[in-house]
């Protein structure tokens, strides 16, 4: 028996003894199967925690180990869920398989789907900050017209007194036309000024309100919902990663309800044999205990105790 063999059949629970003594071709198949099923569930179960705790844990080897541990915990469950004989058992863990299922396929759409996204991450940031963005440029437009107004008029002005340079006679008019030709280009200076401080109050405001959303499991996992409801092939793909995932987690359970061998049958018929022989162990017991019933501190049997009483008093 090759060595995968032996670890498909440890990991289903297999009775070695008990199958090579029973078992059909049919059983060994079968419970090789499940336990590649197993297996196969483990390392996917692996790579998802691997992608959960990636978001959520820094310290490399707490990531390790968290992985681990969930590897560990998902090997045993099915382990013992698929190595018993129990059909209700198999039918309670079906919501279980369903649940971890579920949660199992979410990092596997976020990965194929990472380079789609991404870009949607920054789409969802400007929706979430829409109305703070739209109040932003409304603040910038009408502090714009207000600029844009000043500047009109006093260049305008400005234009007035250019026209005016060359049709001056004196020397004190040119004079005065130059003095308020700079005047008005310090105003127009100090509007600019304004206008840039206006501007970085504006914008240091919007920044104070926007929200900038991180980069995490939950931002990709909402940005990739987005994505599905607008994208049909990428909503086609999701539906069958979900089926995969189902179908991965459920098929152990669909093949050992429906396919139960007499390796199973004898199996069960050993665990009871073990439990009538527990119940007869205890009975012994309890017999043994009411025949040596304790007196003085000692135990004796009812033998001794009327032996005892036939004895003359003194």
């Amino acid at each position: 028996m090759s060595e995968f063999i032996q670890l498909c059949r440890m990991l289903s629970k297999t009775d070695d003894v008990l199958l090579e003594q029973g078992g059909s071709n049919s059983a060994h198949s079968t419970q090789t199967s499940l336990g590649f099923f197993v297996l196969l569930i483990g390392i996917v179960s692996g790579f998802t925690a691997w992608y959960w705790f990636d978001f959520f844990v820094e310290n490399v080897i707490v990531h390790v180990m968290a992985v681990l541990l969930t590897m560990t915990v998902m090997l045993a469950t099915y382990r013992e869920l698929i190595g018993g004989y129990s059909r209700f058992a198999l039918i309670a863990g079906i919501p279980i398989a369903l649940v971890v299922a579920f949660i199992s396929q979410i990092p596997f759409k976020l990965a194929i789907f990472s380079d789609s996204i991404i870009p949607q991450i920054t789409y969802l940031e400007l929706q979430k900050n829409a109305k703070i963005i739209k109040h932003r440029d409304s603040r910038l437009n009408d502090s714009e017209k207000k600029f844009d107004k000043d500047v009109r008029i006093l260049g305008e002005k400005r234009s007035k007194l250019l026209g005016k340079i060359s049709k001056s006679r004196t020397k004190m008019e040119s004079t005065y036309i130059a003095s308020s030709l700079g005047s008005i280009d310090n105003q127009l200076a100090q509007i600019e000024r304004r206008r840039l401080e206006s501007s970085e109050s504006i914008n240091d405001d919007f920044s104070k309100k926007y929200t900038k959303l991180q980069d995490g499991f939950w931002t990709r996992y909402e940005s990739f919902q987005m994505l599905v409801e607008k994208n049909r092939h990428i909503k086609r793909v999701s539906l069958v990663l979900d089926s995969a995932a189902v179908l991965l987690f459920l098929l152990p359970i669909i093949i050992k309800l429906f396919n139960f061998t007499e390796y199973h049958s004898h199996l069960g018929n050993q665990k009871d044999m073990r439990i009538r022989e527990g119940g007869s162990i205890v009975r012994s017991h309890g017999e043994f205990i009411e025949m040596n019933k304790p007196v003085s501190g000692y135990l004796i049997s009812d033998s001794s105790q009327s032996m005892m009483r036939s004895l003359p008093s003194r």
